[in-house]
Formats: C-alpha cells, structure tokens, sequence
C-alpha cells in the first residue's frame, strides 16, 4: 500500500506544480499586456481628442442644436485645454 500512496502523492505534488506554473505564466502574460496597454495610452494626444469635440460642437451649432451662447461656452473650455495642452501644436511643428 506504500507503493500507491507514493504514486499519489507524487501525482498530486506534480498537478500542485504544474498548477502553480500555469498560474505563473498567466500573472505574467497579464502583467505584460497591462504595461503596453499602460504605454500606448501614455502616448495618445489628448489634444486631439478635443480638436475633434470642437468640430463637432460647431457643427452642432450650425444646425442649430446648440444655442451661441452654449457655444461659446463650451467652446471657451475647450480652447482653454488646448491651450494648457502639452501636446499643443505651434506654429513650428
């Protein structure tokens, strides 16, 4: 009976190690994919982003489902943010 308690033990160690690497090399892919997501949303312009909010809301404007007075509004907050923008483009790019 020593010989089969053996056996599964040994069976149950190796299902034990195999488990814990799996669980290891998921943590990892998820670690990874959470850095390039992290850095491909680092480089995206916020600016832009704005610059087309922007259009929209004078189209919005035009076809008359914004009154001025909501357009100049809004407009004034986002020229405000393109303004303090890092991203802002200048006459030199």
């Amino acid at each position: 009976m020593a010989a089969g308690t053996d056996q599964t033990l040994s069976g149950i160690v190796q299902s034990f190690v195999t488990l814990a690497a799996l669980f290891a090399v998921i943590g990892i892919g998820i670690v990874i994919i959470l850095r390039v997501r992290t850095r491909f949303r680092d480089d995206s312009d916020p600016a832009a982003s704005d610059r087309v909010m922007l259009s929209q809301l004078g189209d919005l404007h035009r076809e008359g489902d914004l009154t001025e007075e909501e357009y100049r509004s809004i407009k004034g907050l986002l020229i405000g943010r393109l303004d303090e923008s890092p991203h802002r483009r200048t006459d030199n790019d």
